[in-house]
């Protein structure tokens, strides 16, 4: 890894500790991602199948990559919660993750990274 990338995975650790850096060649890319298993907003949101690339364009799309950054968010489990409260908080992490991918991208533009 250069010293460049050294310095960005050290800075973006700053905004978020479980991050890492890896091959972009790790990434697997499966057929059955587009099918739909009874995801109630399937067909709902633009992020979502049917809507996003198929599996061989993101192929295509991930051969342009070396490296990938891997990024965790754990999300405590919310035992006593109902149903309305466990999606509340589902939903503040991944506002969060949406914030955090935010934040990476714009730090990582000088270094190439989108």
């Amino acid at each position: 890894m250069t010293r460049d990338l050294d310095r960005l995975i050290f800075d973006l650790r700053a905004l978020h500790d479980d991050i890492r850096l890896i091959s972009a060649e790790l990434i697997m890319v499966a057929e059955w991602v587009r099918w739909r298993y009874g995801c109630r907003a399937y067909g709902k949101h633009f992020c979502c199948p049917p809507f996003v690339p198929d599996p061989e364009d993101t192929r295509k799309l991930l051969a342009g990559y070396r490296h990938a950054l891997l990024v965790r968010m754990m999300v405590p489990p919310a035992r006593d919660a109902g149903r309305d409260q466990a999606r509340g908080r589902v939903h503040d992490h991944k506002t969060r993750l949406q914030r955090l991918v935010y934040e990476i991208a714009e730090k990582g533009l000088p270094f190439g990274i989108s």
